[in-house]
């Protein structure tokens, strides 16, 4: 939450309140240009540098040193900074650091030039930065010595014009902000949005320009303090007859720039906090974090992949437990939504407008992470009690130790998905921890702010969600969902050996164990594919066993150390039910030959058993005369392309009530992609009417099941 006055605050909770808006925008202007002199006492020197006086010299001289390790050092504001000198055979090559990122700059030419571009950076945030440049003792092969001359540094900045937009020029304005998609989860990388329309002619703004939204209120006594919204950059500008709408984000929005590069630049080991620190410096970043967890990188781990700048920020936040976001300070903050006990605001019943309670408390117990066709899990949960993330190398390098940090970070964490429009109170933030009062019942609903949205339009007003879907998907994109679920869908099945397994000629060993259930009579095709390594040239008996007989057996040669096979045999009919199918070898001679681990695989396609039973708690009601429950939705383990026939019955703790008297309402959710149409879910919600009056307001809990 941002820090706030209590005069700020204690308005916010008044019933006489207004809230005020301005806008400020930084737009560039021009371009200023800065040569500083060897000599300037800005640029600091260690080592040995001796003077060379030559009117060629920019001023009238310049420094030279062949001393390795000697360095000059200059911090400045700007944009761009270039670096001059000398270049001769005599010249070798410099170590430059910008920021922390080291490159280097060979100053060797066949002839003599003066006043030689040696370095340049252009495009940099207009703030601090820090050059350095160092004497390496190294050369280019046709240089006879390595000493570096330097004459100058030539900087340029930017001067910016700032503009202030009051409340009576701005017609309306809207600022939305998301710490995950739909549900709790972590290692999200969310940018916020901040869209407003002006008049005409209430000032020029370009795209790209920055934008600094601010609000306070008063009332007729008092008025607080400016508190800052973030910092936004113009993405779009569409213009009406009378007005013009901006729509702007945060730098989160520009992440997508592929670093991978960078990684060939650092020099190992290195933590990633050190590797995060240059690039906040890179992007003009401040840190909100202090004490983050961090890992160390031994190698260059993205040297054959690209790896953006939004990818390795959700992995600092995997590691912490935590999502990214850029808050109202303008700051990168990875905020900690599941280690964090501090209650920012308690609300009771009067401070909202209204409130959407999707489900019971939900508890984390479990965590798990993806990885292709692998995953690695710690703890014991349903899938709404479990957080997922697709992880890649860092978090893969890495993963016991992270997931036993979350595990613990988790701790039975416990909130109540909800979504409520509330009295504005515009220093609450996404990832802040609220309480709620329910009007009614004074049942206290504590929950994490996971997205928001605050609307001005003279008046200001505030929605607020708390994950209002329980899921474990890290995203809501339909297509991942079906890419994950494809082999369901062709009823095809894959399983493998999750163990290293060493054959030899003294018994048959099991290699995979799959168990299977078919939902009628049929015949099965099976695909075996082993891959292993022999200690010599040797033949491989390998058997197909269906529970506990031999189906087939197979006879395969394994040549030039290395085994190999990919076999396709139908199985005839195989009565309905459940079936064991296994995969059995051993040698024919006195070698040996290692299967590793996830290298033997047995595919299956059958028709499955599809039925599944599905139960949830739907809620604690009051019975009404005219009844309506809670909704709850029932997500199908994998989607259907044709209509699933569902059967939801009823059941009650503490039942006063027959099952007559309540009817479902079934709705079936299905989503379309590619043209197909995709059945996901089924929505469901009980009718009641004509309650008897003897049980009107009694409580009970309805437990819906539901079969596919």
């Amino acid at each position: 939450m941002y820090n706030v006055s209590k005069l700020f605050k204690d308005l916010c909770d008044s019933n006489n309140r207004e809230f005020e808006m301005k806008l400020i925008i930084e737009g560039d202007s021009n371009i200023a240009t800065e040569k500083i002199e060897e000599n300037d006492s800005r640029i600091s020197q260690t080592g040995y540098w001796a003077t060379h006086e030559d009117t060629n010299n920019s001023g009238g001289s310049a420094i030279y040193s062949g001393i390795v390790g000697s360095i000059i050092q200059l911090s400045f504001i700007g944009t761009s900074v270039k670096l001059y000198g000398m270049a001769n055979p005599y010249r070798g090559i410099a170590k430059i650091t910008l920021d922390g990122v080291v490159e280097y700059a060979d100053c060797y030419d066949a002839g003599t030039q003066y006043q030689k571009l040696l370095f340049s950076k252009n495009n940099l945030s207009n703030r601090q930065h820090t050059i350095i440049i160092e004497v390496t003792g190294q050369k280019n092969e046709n240089a006879y010595d390595a000493s570096i001359h330097i004459d100058y540094i030539e900087i340029s900045s930017v001067n910016t014009t700032i503009t202030t937009i009051y409340n009576n020029q701005i017609i309306n304005a809207e600022m939305e902000k998301s710490l995950t998609t739909d549900n709790i989860s972590i290692g999200n990388v969310i940018s916020g949005k901040f869209m407003f329309s002006i008049y005409n002619e209430a000032c020029q703004i370009t795209i790209g320009e920055k934008v600094k939204p601010y609000i306070r209120v008063k009332d007729i006594q008092n008025i607080s303090e400016w508190m800052p919204l973030g910092i936004f950059y113009v993405e779009e500008k569409n213009n009406n007859s009378d007005f013009i709408t901006f729509i702007c984000y945060d730098i989160l929005y520009y992440s997508d720039e592929d670093i991978s590069s960078y990684f060939t630049q650092f020099t190992y080991p290195i933590d990633t906090n050190s590797i995060l620190n240059l690039f906040c410096n890179n992007l003009g970043l401040t840190l909100e974090n202090i004490n983050l967890r961090s890992i160390t990188l031994n190698t260059n781990i993205f040297s054959e992949e690209s790896y953006t700048i939004r990818q390795f920020l959700s992995d600092i936040a995997i590691i912490n437990s935590a999502n990214a976001i850029i808050n109202y300070d303008g700051k990168l903050e990875f905020k900690k939504i599941l280690t964090s006990s501090i209650i920012e605001k308690n609300l009771g019943s009067s401070d909202y407008i209204n409130l959407s309670k999707n489900n019971e408390k939900n508890t984390l117990k479990k965590i798990k992470f993806l990885d292709g066709d692998n995953f690695y899990s710690m703890g014991e949960g349903t899938e709404n009690e479990t957080i997922s993330k697709n992880i890649n190398k860092l978090i893969k390098q890495n993963a016991e130790e992270i997931m036993l940090n979350i595990y613990s970070d988790i701790n039975n964490f416990q909130y109540y998905p909800l979504t409520s429009q509330i009295r504005p109170h515009p220093y609450l933030e996404v990832g802040d921890k609220i309480e709620i009062t329910e009007f009614k019942t004074n049942n206290i609903l504590n929950t994490i702010i996971t997205k928001l949205k605050l609307v001005y339009s003279g008046g200001l007003s505030l929605t607020i969600e708390g994950a209002p879907k329980v899921a474990n998907n890290n995203t809501s994109n339909l297509s991942n969902i079906i890419s994950k679920t494809i082999q369901s869908l062709t009823n095809f099945n894959k399983y493998q050996n999750i163990e290293e397994v060493i054959l030899n000629n003294q018994i048959n060993k099991s290699i995979i164990s799959a168990q299977v259930d078919l939902s009628k009579q049929q015949s099965i095709t099976v695909t075996i594919h082993i891959e292993g390594v022999a200690s010599g040239s040797t033949d491989v008996q390998i058997q197909l066993l269906v529970d506990g007989t031999v189906e087939r057996e197979f006879v395969i040669g394994a040549t030039d150390d290395k085994f190999l096979i990919n076999i396709k045999y139908l199985i005839p009919l195989v009565k309905s039910g459940q079936h064991i199918i296994q995969i059995a070898a051993k040698l024919l001679d006195e070698q040996t030959l290692t299967i590793p681990a996830g290298k033997a695989y047995l595919y299956i396609e059958a028709e499955w058993n599809l039925k599944q039973k599905i139960t949830d708690i739907l809620a604690k009601v009051e019975y009404k005369r005219a009844f309506y429950s809670p909704e709850t939705t029932f997500e199908f383990s994998k989607p259907y392309i044709t209509p699933p026939i569902v059967n939801i019955t009823l059941s009650y703790e503490n039942a006063t009530v027959q099952n007559t008297l309540l009817q479902p309402a079934v709705e079936l959710l299905y989503e379309t992609t590619g043209g197909i149409r995709y059945y996901t879910g089924v929505k469901v919600h009980w009718l009641g009417n004509n309650i008897p009056e003897e049980i009107e307001g009694a409580y009970t809990n309805l437990i819906a099941i539901c079969e596919v």
